[in-house]
C-alpha cells in the first residue's frame, strides 16, 4: 500500500484562502460533499503532453504492424519503401489533426475535474456556455456559505463514453508529471490523464495515490 504523510483532512486550512473570492481556473474547490473539482485551461501550443501520447501510441501501432507483416509474408525493398511512406503519410496527418484542433479551440483545452473516494472524473468541456456555467457554479460554492449544492451542478453525474472515470480500486498505476502538471491514472483499457495546476499538484497527486492500494505509484 502506498504510504504518505498526508492527513485525513489537512486540505481545511488549504482551501481556506479561497472561499470568499471568484473562481480562478486551476483552483481545487472541495464541495459540501467532501468531493473535490476543479476546471483546467491547458494551452496545447505550449503543452504538447496529448501530442506525445498520440504520437508513442501511433508509432506503437506502427510497429506491431510492421512486425506482424514481417512474420507472416516477409518484407522485400519495395514493401519496406511503401511502408516507410505510409509511416510519414499517417505521422503527418496526426500532426496535422493536432494542429487543427489546436486552432478550432483557440489554443485552448478546457478541462473539468471531479474526485472523491471513490475515483477521479475528467470530462472534456468544449462549450463555452458550459464552461460559463461550471465557472459560475464554483463562484457561487465559493462565495456563499449558504449555498445549496447538487450534482446537477457539476459533470459528476454526466459519467458517459465521452468522459473518462477512473476507480481508484481498479487502478494499477499512478504517475506523475509535474513538468506538465500531469497525473496519469492507469487502470485497464483506460489510460486518465488528470490535469493540476501547480499550487493543488501535491495535494490531488497524494490524494489519488493514497487510495489507489493495488497500483504502483511513480512520483514526478
Amino acid at each position: 500500500m502506498f504510504q504518505t504523510d498526508y492527513q485525513e483532512h489537512p486540505e481545511e486550512d488549504f482551501f481556506e484562502e479561497e472561499t470568499e473570492m471568484e473562481y480562478r481556473l486551476g483552483t481545487v474547490v472541495e464541495r459540501p460533499d467532501g468531493s473535490y473539482q476543479w476546471l483546467y485551461s491547458m494551452d496545447m501550443r505550449k503543452n504538447h503532453s496529448i501530442l506525445d501520447i498520440l504520437l508513442v501510441v501511433f508509432s506503437i501501432s506502427f510497429l506491431i504492424i510492421v512486425i506482424t507483416i514481417v512474420f507472416s509474408a516477409g518484407i522485400d525493398f519495395e514493401v519496406f519503401k511503401i511502408l516507410v511512406l505510409c509511416f510519414f503519410l499517417v505521422f503527418g496527418i496526426v500532426l496535422f489533426s493536432y494542429w487543427l484542433v489546436t486552432s478550432l479551440q483557440g489554443g485552448s483545452y478546457f478541462m473539468n475535474f471531479e474526485m472523491d473516494e471513490e475515483g477521479v472524473l475528467f470530462q472534456q468541456v468544449t462549450s463555452h456556455e458550459e464552461q460559463e456555467r461550471l465557472i459560475a457554479s464554483l463562484t457561487a460554492m465559493l462565495g456563499s456559505e449558504s449555498y445549496t449544492y447538487s450534482s446537477a451542478d457539476t459533470g459528476l453525474a454526466k459519467r458517459n463514453a465521452s468522459n473518462a472515470y477512473s476507480v481508484f480500486k481498479n487502478v494499477k498505476q499512478v504517475a506523475g508529471d509535474r513538468e506538465h502538471n500531469l497525473i496519469r491514472v492507469s487502470s485497464p483499457f483506460l489510460v486518465n490523464l488528470i490535469y493540476v495546476d501547480d499550487a493543488y499538484y501535491e495535494f490531488v497527486f497524494d490524494y489519488i495515490a493514497s487510495r489507489c492500494e493495488k497500483a504502483r505509484i511513480i512520483p514526478g
